[in-house]
């Protein structure tokens, strides 16, 4: 089982000049580092098969998704791509490798693993039925209890080349 690794907010300060930092800067966080990180790691649990009955509850009203990759950028649009990705991956699990917390601007950011069997249609690519494992890594802005932002990347290529070409 992999361990999860957390970071003191002073080696992730980089943050406070990041692409983020306006939004966050601004919130006035009222959340603590403890707060945050069960936050994160119970955000997390949606991408390790669980149930999403309480996704709405961790996702603000208002949640904004700077990473939508072209569809909605709202919490329907991340819910949809979700159920998207257990359609095609009905047994994906990613772990939290690394959580690293910034008290101050209400933020974690998560590196992940992940691992799947793709049996479904995906980004064009027809079932392979083969495994796939990749990584990715997560900033998650958090305030009032809910994630409020959201700003994601993962290994698509990865991924893409071990599911093979597009038929």
């Amino acid at each position: 089982m992999r361990r999860r690794t957390l970071l003191p907010a002073v080696l992730v300060s980089n943050f406070e000049k990041g692409p983020c930092s306006g939004t966050a800067a601004r919130s006035g966080s009222t959340m603590g580092r403890t707060d945050i990180e069960n936050l994160a790691v119970r955000w997390m649990r949606f991408w390790q098969g669980g149930s999403l009955d309480d996704f709405d509850v961790v996702h603000a009203e208002t949640f904004v998704d700077h990473s939508s990759a072209g569809r909605r950028a709202d919490r329907a649009g991340l819910r949809a791509a979700i159920v998207e990705l257990y359609s095609a991956f009905p047994d994906f699990k990613a772990t939290a490798d690394l959580v690293a917390v910034n008290e101050a601007l209400g933020m974690a950011t998560i590196r992940w693993s992940a691992t799947g069997r793709q049996s479904g249609p995906f980004l064009g690519r027809a079932p392979t039925n083969r495994s796939v494992s990749f990584q990715g890594i997560e900033i998650i802005h958090c305030r009032g209890g809910r994630i409020v932002e959201r700003w994601g990347e993962w290994d698509e290529s990865a991924l893409l080349g071990q599911l093979g070409p597009a038929v």
